[in-house]
C-alpha cells in the first residue's frame, strides 16, 4: 500500500526558462477560466431549479424525493468528476478533501440560509425524508473521517 506522503502529485506545467511576468499571465488566465466557469454553474443553477420544479410538478413526485435523488445527482457530478480524474492521477488525498469539502460547505450553507432566513430552522420544514436522507450523509461523512483519522495515525 502506498503512504499517502508517497503518492504522485499533479503537478502542472510550468515552461522550462519562464518568467515571473510569463508565470503571472499564466494564472490570470486560469483565475479568468475559472471565474467563467463559476458564472456558468451559477447561470445553470438558476435554470436547474425552475426545470426541477416544472419536473416536480408534471411527475408528481414530491420535492424531497426529487432533491434527495434527482437533484443531488445532477449537482454531484462535478465532484464525481474530479474525483475520478484525481483517482486517475493517482492523488487520493484531495479526491477525499472533495467529497467531504463539498458536504461540509453544504452544512455552512445550511447555516447561513438559517441565519438569514430567520424564521426557524429549514431541517424544520422539511420532509421526513430528506431528513433521513441527511441523517445517512452525516453518518457516512462521520464513517470516512473516522477512517481517514485511523488511516492516518497507523
Amino acid at each position: 500500500m502506498v503512504a499517502a506522503r508517497d503518492a504522485p502529485r499533479v503537478v502542472l506545467p510550468v515552461p522550462v526558462g519562464a518568467t515571473s511576468s510569463q508565470m503571472r499571465f499564466r494564472l490570470s488566465q486560469d483565475a479568468a477560466c475559472f471565474a467563467a466557469a463559476t458564472l456558468v454553474v451559477v447561470l445553470a443553477a438558476r435554470l436547474l431549479i425552475g426545470a426541477a420544479t416544472e419536473l416536480v410538478e408534471q411527475t408528481g413526485v414530491t420535492t424531497g424525493f426529487f432533491g434527495l435523488s434527482v437533484l443531488a445527482v445532477v449537482t454531484s457530478l462535478p465532484e464525481i468528476v474530479v474525483s475520478i480524474a484525481g483517482m486517475r492521477a493517482g492523488s487520493y488525498d484531495p479526491v477525499v478533501g472533495n467529497l467531504l469539502g463539498s458536504h461540509a460547505f453544504t452544512m455552512v450553507i445550511l447555516f447561513i440560509l438559517d441565519v438569514v432566513k430567520g424564521s426557524g430552522s429549514l431541517l424544520a420544514h422539511a420532509e421526513s425524508s430528506v431528513l433521513v436522507g441527511n441523517l445517512f450523509a452525516v453518518v457516512l461523512t462521520a464513517l470516512v473521517v473516522r477512517g481517514t483519522l485511523s488511516h492516518a495515525e497507523s
